[in-house]
């Protein structure tokens, strides 16, 4: 939540059969991001990006927030055998259920 997305086209790397990350990867686990993070340091975060959250219940919020993730920019840069970046997406919105 409140990170980039890139849509990709692959380059069929034979090698990594033709595959790439689906995503950056996580830096903490869903209870390590809880303990390390709180619901209103992720609120602020999002409100500062001008990303809208739908969900209900805000107490687990931090599990998904985007400190708990590596940074995708180095990801892509990581993976650059494997794909070509088509477009970088700003996270306008999120719904979590």
């Amino acid at each position: 939540m409140g990170s980039y997305s890139y849509v990709v086209e692959g380059k069929g790397n034979k090698e990594s059969f033709c595959t790439s990350s689906h995503g950056a990867g996580r830096s903490y686990s869903r209870s390590g991001a809880m303990k390390a993070f709180t619901t209103e340091k992720v609120m602020v975060d999002l409100k500062e990006q001008g990303v809208v959250l739908g969900k209900r219940k805000k107490n687990d919020v931090a599990e998904e927030c985007r400190f708990a993730y590596k940074d995708i920019d180095m990801v892509m840069a990581q993976q650059s055998d494997l794909v070509t970046p088509v477009r970088k997406l700003k996270t306008v919105g999120v719904v979590k259920g």
